[in-house]
């Protein structure tokens, strides 16, 4: 109760975005965005709240680009997946670190960006190695299970383009055998 009110975003403040719990309930992991002029570029902080302490404890991006969204994995891997936006070419991508190191384990080919399709973060798998993404295009999109640790990227489904339905959440079922898609009508729905 006393957290929410201390990162509360007020008029003429930065935006707040929760993240995602951690995976042992002992605080969350929340983005602080300030608005750049151009409405393309945002300035991003990254940071850790720990709710025994009521206070931020860490921050694992100051001043990044465009963080749309901070989820950390399930169970206590030490990554955490970015949802990011490359202003310039107005498309969304992944980037996973290991939270210790900030090592970079996987992020999303820059070529596929400059082909128009974006990579959007879906889900974490509960085994917490795997990530669910969806490369969209007009054309069509692609699921895609993508092991952050090996890098391997294997095809689960495919739809349609964006421009039909758009997916944009993904919900592991039966301890990660399925998984469940949730997409809108591209009309209500803009990222």
């Amino acid at each position: 109760q006393n957290c929410t009110a201390s990162i509360n975003s007020g008029p003429g403040q930065p935006r707040m975005g929760l993240g995602s719990w951690l995976p042992d309930g002992s605080g969350f992991i929340y983005v602080t965005s300030y608005s750049q002029r151009d409405g393309q570029h945002s300035v991003d902080d990254v940071c850790v709240w720990d709710m025994r302490q009521q206070t931020t404890t860490q921050c694992l991006v100051e001043r990044g680009e465009n963080y749309l969204q901070a989820v950390w994995s399930p169970i206590a891997t030490d990554y955490v997946a970015f949802y990011r936006l490359d202003g310039d070419l107005d498309r969304e991508f992944v980037t996973v670190i290991r939270a210790s190191s900030r090592q970079i384990m996987y992020e999303t080919d820059r070529a596929l960006l400059k082909s128009g399709t974006a990579e959007r973060l879906l889900a974490w798998h509960p085994n917490g190695r795997q990530i669910l993404v969806v490369d969209a295009s007009k054309a069509r999109q692609e699921v895609i299970v993508v092991d952050v640790e090996t890098k391997t990227r294997r095809v689960i489904a495919t739809f349609a383009g964006e421009d039909k339905d758009y997916l944009i959440k993904g919900l592991w079922v039966q301890q990660g055998a399925n998984v469940v898609l949730s997409l809108v009508d591209p009309i209500y729905y803009r990222a």
